[in-house]
């Protein structure tokens, strides 16, 4: 069995609110999708998608792409130092 890193989990959470999907699967946000599918609880699912939205690239309201609002942890962290 293949584990993902850290970094690519938080890409995937990240995939999940784009897409909507805890809204579209029932669970309203990414947060309660996460807890309910992952069996986390809920202050460690908020967390993970709250670390997705700080560690990710984001985009501003015109659409542009804007960097990570943590830049040099998500560097690291792609890169396998933390």
């Amino acid at each position: 069995m293949r584990l993902l890193s850290s970094a690519r989990v938080l890409d995937v959470v990240v995939e999940l609110d784009a897409e909507r999907a805890g809204a579209v699967a029932g669970f309203g946000t990414t947060a309660r999708l996460l807890a309910g599918v992952l069996n986390l609880s809920k202050g460690e699912a908020k967390a993970r998608a709250e670390q997705a939205g700080l560690l990710a690239p984001r985009q501003s309201l015109t659409g542009e792409t804007l960097p990570p609002a943590l830049p040099t942890t998500a560097t690291e962290l792609a890169a396998g130092v933390i």
